[in-house]
């Protein structure tokens, strides 16, 4: 009998093992989350960010007479000077395109009848006033024959009696006929502007204060008074921060707090608390939402320590840091 001969058993060698680079990516995400969100934690406890916007004193350039505006002549974001027209005003009077030929003729009707009872009034005035003349002249003679006690008193008093009837009747009527000639002159004027012009008559608007043009309050067409904005500007040297800040956080912002401004860049920017007064005005309009379920907001005026003219430009929306707020709520 053979035996079978023996085989040799070869043993497969180990696999290595491999590094775990899938758990490790897992967890280095997932640390640096976790060290983000301590982060926005920790910046939750110690600051607050409010929003904000760069602002700046506000000057309104407003019609200097009543007329139409015929053209704007600059557009947001001009840089204007007090030598820049800005917009050209049409003050021609032409009131009668909007009334009939029956309304002027009865205004002129009431400016004749106002004449004749001026002149009428005067007349009486004239008339009066000589007779008073007279009458003080024969009351000083009496006064003098009653001294001389060749006039009695009973007579006297009636010539004095006359002539203070005569002064009050002559004072009514210098009255009266101021108040005819007032009304006269104002009907006047009205009915000047009912006439034909004869020609159109233009000025010429300028800022008073150079500065960028921020708003268009009017547009070409429209009619404005004397003394209604036309447009605004903004004075690029006045700028400064108004951040808005929940009415809770008051008692945690006094003046002159520091404060940092944060752009959008990234940038940052330091500057100091100059005002607090309770917000009247709509917010921004990305912060509307946001803060119309809150509380009513409280803004705070900030002026840059060191403004940059290249980042800080009207209307750019920002927001600022204001640092350690949870002290004062321990």
């Amino acid at each position: 009998m053979k035996w079978p001969k023996p085989t040799t058993i070869f043993k497969p060698e180990a696999e290595k093992k491999k590094f775990p680079w899938g758990k490790l990516v897992y967890f280095t995400i997932l640390g640096i989350i976790g060290l983000a969100l301590l982060q926005w934690l920790w910046n939750r406890t110690i600051y607050i960010e409010a929003p904000a916007l760069v602002q700046s004193q506000e000057i309104r350039v407003q019609a200097t007479e009543t007329g139409r505006i015929e053209s704007i002549l600059v557009k947001i974001g001009d840089v204007v000077t007090p030598q820049t027209v800005v917009a050209r005003l049409n003050i021609t009077r032409r009131l009668q395109d909007q009334w009939s030929p029956e309304m002027i003729f009865r205004l002129n009707q009431a400016i004749s009848k106002l004449e004749g009872e001026a002149s009428v009034t005067a007349r009486q005035l004239r008339a009066l006033s000589n007779l008073a003349s007279s009458y003080a002249t024969e009351r000083q003679r009496a006064n003098q024959l009653l001294k001389q006690k060749v006039l009695k008193y009973s007579d006297y008093k009636r010539i004095d009696l006359e002539f203070q009837s005569l002064n009050v009747e002559v004072a009514r009527l210098q009255q009266l006929l101021s108040t005819l000639n007032h009304e006269k002159r104002l009907l006047e004027e009205i009915y000047q502007r009912y006439l034909p012009p004869q020609g159109e008559v233009k000025i010429d608007l300028t800022p008073a204060v150079g500065g960028i043009v921020v708003k268009i309050d009017r547009e070409p067409g429209e009619v404005v008074l004397a003394g209604q904005p036309v447009l605004t500007t903004a004075i690029p040297k006045n700028l400064f921060i108004k951040a808005f800040i929940e009415e809770k956080y008051q008692p945690a912002i006094n003046l002159g707090d520091n404060a940092t401004i944060l752009f959008k860049d990234g940038s940052q920017a330091e500057g100091q608390v100059q005002k607090l007064y309770p917000a009247s005005e709509p917010l921004p309009p990305e912060y509307q939402e946001h803060y119309m379920t809150r509380q009513r907001a409280i803004v705070a005026e900030i002026i840059p320590t060191h403004p940059d003219p290249q980042k800080m430009l009207y209307g750019l929306t920002v927001k600022v840091r204001f640092q350690k707020l949870s002290r004062h709520f321990e």
